[in-house]
């Protein structure tokens, strides 16, 4: 029922209402279409058959598909002519977040006070410590 070159509309989907040609058939429950759609796999299911086909072979461009369409008046030429010249969307590209970088502390110097307190604190402590007088015995 659905050969090559057989003109179909879209029954269901975002593209529904929208003429479609079967380019090739893929397995028992799908068809792979083009024409005022997007090229794609699409179920049979989701097809209503026209009974008007098209000469075309799996290798055949959208513009010709488009315009066999165009000769049995199924779609108006300006239709077509708007639907060609759409350019898919580009993904918009996020933009990429820096990292501050925070400079080191220079942790040399707090190291090297630290050893200069603690030999001041030593020093002190002896400083401090009282000698201690030997008794002698004369």
């Amino acid at each position: 029922m659905l050969n090559n070159g057989r003109v179909c509309v879209k029954t269901a989907g975002r593209e529904s209402g929208s003429v479609c040609v079967v380019i090739s058939k893929v397995d028992d429950a799908h068809v792979l279409i083009d024409g005022m759609v997007k090229r794609r796999n699409c179920s049979i299911r989701h097809l209503e058959p026209v009974p008007k086909t098209v000469k075309i072979t799996k290798s055949s461009s959208k513009k010709e598909i488009v315009d066999a369409l165009i000769e049995l008046t199924l779609v108006s030429a300006d239709d077509a002519k708007k639907f060609l010249n759409k350019k898919p969307k580009t993904p918009k590209s996020k933009p990429v977040k820096v990292k501050a970088v925070k400079e080191k502390k220079k942790v040399k110097k707090k190291v090297v006070k630290k050893e200069v307190k603690k030999e001041e604190k030593k020093v002190k402590k002896v400083e401090k410590k009282p000698v201690k007088k030997k008794n002698s015995k004369k």
